[in-house]
């Protein structure tokens, strides 16, 4: 838990039933019951709200990002790699506003989505907890 608490985690925007009406808000884990994937975030204002893992997104560790950008892994066109580069770059600085801009600029295309974002459960799962960026700062 240690390793998601604060956290910041943006609501899935295509989120179809969200009884707290937070989709595609920022807020910052305050907790979790990992046997049934619920998460409880906290948002701007003192609002707080349960999720599944799955309905939140998480930015990819920067480390993965400017793999994709060196190694050339991923087929991409230049504009999106620099893109990616620039996502990476916002990521390592591990300042809140900074992820929160760089998970903004990951929004605004599908292939950048697709490369630079996933949910939290997936981030869970690839252990990327190895890797995660310090997050450091307030809103």
């Amino acid at each position: 838990m240690d390793k998601l608490k604060n956290r910041l985690v943006l609501v899935d925007p295509d989120l179809a039933n969200d009884p707290a009406r937070k989709q595609g808000q920022f807020g910052r884990i305050l907790g979790r019951m990992e046997e049934v994937h619920l998460v409880f975030v906290a948002f701007p204002g003192g609002k707080e709200a349960g999720y599944d893992t799955g309905d939140l997104l998480v930015l990819m560790p920067h480390k993965l990002l400017e793999g994709m950008v060196f190694k050339r892994s991923h087929p991409m066109l230049r504009s999106d790699r620099r893109r990616i580069g620039k996502i990476a770059r916002l990521a390592k600085s591990g300042r809140a506003a900074h992820i929160r801009e760089a998970m903004e600029l990951a929004m605004a295309s599908a292939m950048l989505r697709k490369l630079a974002v996933v949910t939290l459960r997936e981030w869970i799962d690839m252990g990327l907890h190895d890797y995660a960026d310090k997050v450091t700062g307030g809103e």
